[in-house]
């Protein structure tokens, strides 16, 4: 019970999350549609993710009560946190581009660098490589799922850039 005690607002946003989860997967329930023999339907997918929503917050609610007191730190451990607002701010800009960009450079390439901006903000700076097929890999298996498995649009891009992302659909055998 100590950790709940120590962190009422963890409990209090798991709960809001929670509620407001359920009050979604109702209003999805509601969906009003003509059923396609063999297609899933547009409350397909909403459902899902909320029961992923509600499950997770559930988790969290109990891992609360679970949770063991944290041994007070002592002096040279509480110099080794630091925080980086300033990569916060960055990441978060980061984001807003890749929303402005997505229609412009189509999904696969904004994503693709997104990434590879997002990693190296992040400060993993070791490897290149390891940056660059990351984001690759990434990239390419998010369009391989939604838009191969999913039936997802994703925005291919304008000009050159759609010309790109449809050269990659006919290579991965996407129609």
């Amino acid at each position: 019970m100590k950790g709940v005690f120590r962190q009422p607002g963890r409990i209090v946003f798991d709960a809001f999350l929670f509620l407001v989860s359920v009050y979604l997967y109702l209003l999805a329930t509601q969906f009003i549609y003509v059923v396609t023999p063999g297609q899933l339907g547009p409350d397909f997918w909403p459902k899902i993710i909320l029961i992923f929503l509600m499950g997770l917050s559930l988790y969290d609610l109990v891992a609360t009560f679970w949770e063991q007191p944290i041994a007070p730190q002592k002096e040279g451990e509480a110099a080794l946190e630091k925080s980086y607002p300033g990569l916060l701010i960055i990441g978060c800009l980061l984001t807003i581009g890749y929303v402005y960009l997505v229609p412009y450079l189509g999904f696969f390439l904004t994503t693709f660098l997104y990434l590879i901006a997002f990693i190296y903000t992040g400060r993993y700076r070791k490897r290149i490589g390891v940056i660059i097929s990351t984001s690759l890999l990434t990239a390419l298996l998010v369009i391989i799922i939604f838009v191969k498995l999913v039936y997802v649009s994703l925005p291919p891009g304008t000009g050159v850039f759609a010309e790109v992302t449809f050269i990659l659909y006919r290579l991965l055998g996407i129609r």
